[in-house]
């Protein structure tokens, strides 16, 4: 008899969540660093396939998969880990009943990552029905990548879940870059038990016409579009990407936020930028200025996710300090915005023209 799973490798996830991509594969959670091809066009199969069954038997061995890496290096920091997160959520310790339920059942969490070009296998008819057959005991649904309402396989997975009769103890998680709005998705929400929505955000006005291909005019007509479904069950979630276009104008992005959609949370996403345009890559001049402007910046006066407000950013630039509490204003940022601007272009006179364009 196997013996119980130790607990510094013990991970409930390869048997509670399957993550799927038509272009890279499938993988256990969204943590996991290893994709496993596709053995098969059915989403069952997948979830019952011997690369699954690979990782979940590896755990129950007392290893963990090369793929787990991301949460060990967590945890060999100090931190804890999304494996230790969803263990205290689901303290399973009889992996024979979970080698069971993972034959005879379904994930309790499902991940779709869309491709942009792709016509996924889960519009296929045999994989609705395969939602429908999980429908039951499926807790979460998540769509990322590319625009969801370029793909017909998210409003059907949608109107499957409504249809089942089971959309009431389902979580929906989505991202939109804010393009694109399909207003039949105004009638599916409410059947959810919770819904989030990230919306990709650069800037308002004339400045974001700049740096998006999507014009303001429709970006602000979906922004009041999205504002109407905010509620108690439906959370949105403005998803700034701070780069080197709108750093210098982030008060005035914040404000505007605030002032227009007070129900909307706020989460600075100061990763994601492509690497020309990462304020990572700054110089340490540079860096150190966008400090200055963020310290005015105050977590009090607006709405930020936990863990994505301006605090972190400092630290991600290595510039961790106190932050200057304004409760009635951003006077003193903006004249200060002023000055440090002028200094930036002066310093980095190649950049420049961005600021310009953008500012």
């Amino acid at each position: 008899m196997m013996a119980p799973p130790r607990p510094e490798a013990w991970c409930s996830l390869p048997w509670l969540s399957l993550e799927f991509s038509d272009a890279m594969g499938i993988r256990p959670c969204s943590h996991s660093r290893d994709f496993f091809p596709l053995s098969s066009t059915n989403l069952h199969d997948l979830w019952r396939s011997r690369d699954m069954g690979n990782a979940r038997y590896e755990i129950v061995s007392g290893r963990r998969p090369k793929g787990c890496s991301s949460c060990t290096q967590l945890e060999d920091q100090g931190m804890k880990s999304p494996r230790q997160i969803e263990n205290e959520k689901q303290p399973f310790k009889d992996h024979r009943a979970l080698e069971k339920l993972a034959l005879t059942s379904s994930p309790f969490e499902f991940s779709m990552r869309l491709e942009e070009g792709v016509t996924s296998i889960l519009s296929f008819p045999e994989n609705q029905t395969v939602i429908r057959n999980w429908a039951p005991t499926l807790q979460k649904i998540s769509f990322q990548g590319d625009e969801p309402f370029r793909h017909s396989s998210f409003l059907s997975t949608l109107k499957t879940l409504r249809s089942s009769g089971e959309a009431g103890h389902v979580n929906l998680t989505f991202f939109s870059d804010l393009g694109n709005f399909e207003n039949e998705v105004t009638e599916l929400i409410p059947h959810f038990r919770k819904t989030e929505v990230f919306l990709n955000f650069l800037d308002f006005g004339s400045r974001q016409d700049f740096i998006n291909s999507h014009k303001w005019e429709t970006i602000e007509k979906n922004l009041r579009k999205y504002q109407a479904l905010s509620g108690e069950r439906t959370s949105i979630v403005i998803l700034c990407r701070v780069n080197i276009f709108n750093m210098f104008s982030l008060a005035e992005i914040l404000e505007w936020l605030k002032a227009n959609f007070p129900e909307f949370k706020i989460s600075l996403d100061f990763q994601s930028a492509t690497r020309e345009f990462s304020i990572r890559n700054l110089p340490p001049k540079a860096k150190s200025e966008l400090g200055h402007i963020l310290k005015f910046i105050t977590a009090d006066s607006y709405n930020f996710i936990e863990g994505s407000g301006v605090r972190p950013v400092l630290e991600y630039l290595g510039l961790e300090g106190d932050i200057h509490l304004i409760r009635s204003g951003v006077t003193l940022f903006l004249q200060s915005h002023n000055r440090l601007e002028e200094d930036f272009k002066r310093q980095f006179p190649k950049l420049s023209g961005f600021i310009q364009e953008t500012v």
